[in-house]
């Protein structure tokens, strides 16, 4: 009940302010009558008792306002007064105001988009049960697994709750949605019990434990389901994968961040790994699997890893042709693995160049304040005579400063949820879990605590500004702005502008490296030239697959059509090839050469890219022929040559001339003449350097063209 009533009290005092106002008047004037009387009756004259009583009660104003600091309700008056006065000094000053305002907006708004996206990209918590437990498995010198190796591990090592295998696969589709190729993935039976992902219709893969079952199952994306129609309907719903039929037993709701998950590439299709005929999951050789492990609850990352690692020791022992001496696995926190380490760097480096962005601005905006402050000295001083202590003038120069940045954060919320959203939606920033950025409530208590800190420091010089002495001399001078700034005052805008200047030279240093660092990068050699340079894509097998059509068919058809190209008014060169420059879909196969032939007898880390190309390929991509020939059209397949480029050359031959050398490659299944080397291209990504590439004729190759 005495909570209610003191609401009450404070809503009513807010409320009609005025009447209280009066009436604390008329008691404070009754109350200075009272105590005139009292010392008039002890024989005082009129006079000399209103004097007594104006030196005893300290003023009748000073006693109001001891009565209004008493009273319930004063702190939230006072705080609206003070906010009323800081917009009318807004008010007073336009160019002051908006200076302000533009400064706070600008710095606050960049920080913020930037903690939008680091949170988004590195913070933010896996959307999977108990995310903290999942982690990747790689290994030195390379990444890819078999699934013995896994089932080994799991065996060897108590600290794994599960492990799943995944790996890329593009594969020719043919569905309700269309005909071409999709961005497909193959996992092992329990990827998505694993990690815990939904699926909002159907149900997972027929849990087997023999990873060689397929079952002809496959589980779409939400997205891909809805081109194929979507519904709440899974019967008779089809698709074909490389001319096999799967059906549709389920589709999941996850686009981000399994889609950002190296080796995913934002999948449309799952199917289990049995499904390709290209893979052995029996073999221990078929090395082409990532992994996701799930810890046991209360397993640490460094337990599990030695475990991890006494199991790896035992297979070398057991199997040294297939484990080399220096393959060691290595453990990942899953959301490290899926933002990366150089995302990491990179988003952590620009958060902090906003920050100090930020804190120049700060210090601009407080030598601004200071120097507005001197204008007010005398009203300062004023409030200093009439009774107003620090702690009150602190207070007042803190609501002031907070109502400026308060209106400043609002702008500059506004800025950064436009910029997040421009950002989400760029195609510039190759970034994991990006789309994932939003302005959301998190970010909005950031930008607010951030607020209150710029408020804080913004105060802090200002307010000592009211613990000076000498207010005689303040009062006097007034407002002129020709009065010397005290030595205090002085030496702090000194130390502001150092910080101010030390900072700007750390800014430039950091945004020196970033901008290098992105020159360096668009300045990378790509290894060909994209001037003038058309892709198309095509499928030449047709709807129906069959063994009996002659692969030379095809071959010819192929011919015609870039005979046929070759007439366009205004092309120059045209060639096909089973993948484009920085396309990052290739093949891998088993891979050896005359100089290591042991490598065929084992998972090769190694093997390089095959590309399956016509003739003319390299001419039209303007890629360099550096020793050796190219292709042409008397490479029929019958006598198997290929081309390295300088890395594979390097890799096996080092410092010889790879021509006259002999290679064996999977996709060939046999031993072929080295004929020619060409320069490295960038197959991946412009940040990732060239890797081994191996180029085998159309004829050999029987690409897929584009």
């Amino acid at each position: 009940m005495n909570g209610w009533r003191r609401i009450r009290a404070v809503f009513s005092t807010l409320w009609d302010k005025r009447k209280v106002e009066n009436d604390l008047d008329a008691e404070m004037r009754a109350f200075g009558e009272m105590l005139a009387d009292e010392k008039m009756a002890k024989g005082m004259t009129e006079k000399e008792a209103r004097r007594s009583t104006l030196a005893e009660v300290g003023g009748l104003e000073q006693l109001k306002q001891a009565v209004r600091d008493e009273r319930a309700g004063s702190g939230v008056e006072q705080l609206w007064q003070d906010v009323r006065f800081g917009v009318r000094q807004l008010r007073r000053s336009p160019g002051f105001a908006v200076t302000g305002l533009l400064i706070i907006a600008i710095g606050l708004g960049l920080t913020t988009t930037m903690y939008s996206i680091v949170y988004a990209v590195i913070l933010k918590p896996l959307p999977f049960a108990h995310p903290e437990r999942l982690v990747a498995v790689e290994a030195k010198p390379w990444k890819p697994f078999s699934l013995p190796t896994i089932a080994d591990w799991m065996k060897g090592s108590r600290a794994f709750e599960s492990m799943s295998a995944y790996t890329g696969w593009s594969p020719r589709i043919e569905s309700s949605a269309g005909v071409g190729h999709v961005n497909a993935v193959l996992v092992s039976q329990n990827f998505l019990s694993e990690l815990g992902v939904p699926l909002r219709l159907g149900h997972d893969f027929t849990q087997s434990g023999n990873e060689k079952d397929c079952f002809g199952q496959a589980i779409v994306t939400e997205r891909y389901w809805r081109r194929m129609g979507g519904g709440d309907a899974l019967v008779g719903r089809t698709l074909q994968l490389d001319y096999q039929t799967y059906t549709v037993v389920g589709v999941v709701a996850f686009r981000a961040p399994l889609e950002d998950m190296d080796g995913l590439d934002q999948p449309s299709i799952l199917t289990p790994i049995g499904c390709d005929p290209a893979k052995h999951p029996d073999r221990r050789g078929d090395g082409s699997l990532q992994v996701v492990a799930r810890l046991r609850p209360g397993v640490s990352l460094g337990i599990a890893l030695q475990e991890l690692l006494v199991a790896q020791k035992n297979l070398a022992r057991t199997y040294p042709r297939e484990y080399p001496a220096e393959f060691a696995p290595v453990l990942i926190p899953l959301n490290d693995f899926i933002s990366g380490t150089e995302n990491r760097s990179a988003l952590l480096a620009t958060l902090t160049a906003c920050g100090m962005l930020l804190l120049i601005s700060c210090a601009n905006l407080t030598n601004l304040l200071l120097a507005r402050d001197m204008r007010r000295k005398a009203e300062f001083a004023l409030r200093t005579m009439l009774g107003a202590g620090p702690l009150r003038i602190f207070r007042q120069v803190l609501t002031e400063n907070a109502t400026l940045v308060a209106l400043g954060s609002i702008l500059g919320l506004m800025l950064a949820s436009v910029l997040v959203r421009l950002a989400s939606r760029s195609k510039l920033m190759n970034l994991p879990r990006l789309n994932e950025a939003s302005v959301d409530l998190r970010v909005v208590m950031f930008a607010v605590a951030l607020s209150s800190v710029i408020a804080i420091l913004l105060t802090i010089l200002p307010a000592l500004r009211g613990r000076r002495t000498g207010l005689t001399e303040d009062l006097r001078s007034g407002s002129s702005s020709s009065s010397s700034s005290p030595r205090g005052l002085r030496r702090a805008g000194h130390l502001l502008v150092a910080a101010q200047v030390a900072m700007a030279f750390v800014l430039v240093a950091v945004s020196g490296w970033m901008v290098s660092s992105v020159y360096i990068l668009l300045h990378q050699p790509l290894g060909f030239d994209p001037d003038h340079l058309l892709f198309a894509s095509t499928d030449l097998r047709g709807p129906k697959h069959s063994a009996s059509i002659d692969p030379a068919v095809t071959l010819g058809k192929l011919r015609k059509i870039l005979n046929e190209v070759s007439r366009i008014p205004g092309v120059a060169e045209v060639a096909a090839a089973n993948d484009k420059p920085l396309g990052g879909r290739v093949n891998q196969y088993g891979f050896c050469s005359d100089v290591h032939p042991e490598d065929c007898q084992r998972a090769n880390p190694n093997a390089p890219d095959v590309f399956a190309v016509t003739p003319r390929y390299f001419d039209t991509v303007s890629q360099m022929l550096f020793r050796g020939r190219a292709f042409n059209d008397a490479d029929d397949g019958k006598d198997h040559v290929a081309i390295v480029n300088r890395a594979l050359a390097q890799q096996q031959w080092p410092g010889e001339n790879p021509v006259g050398h002999r290679i064996f490659s999977g996709g060939l299944n046999a031993w072929a003449t080295v004929v020619g080397e060409v320069g490295d291209v960038r197959s991946y990504s412009l940040e990732r350097a060239p890797i081994p590439n191996l180029y085998l004729p159309e004829a050999d190759g029987r690409p897929e063209p584009q």
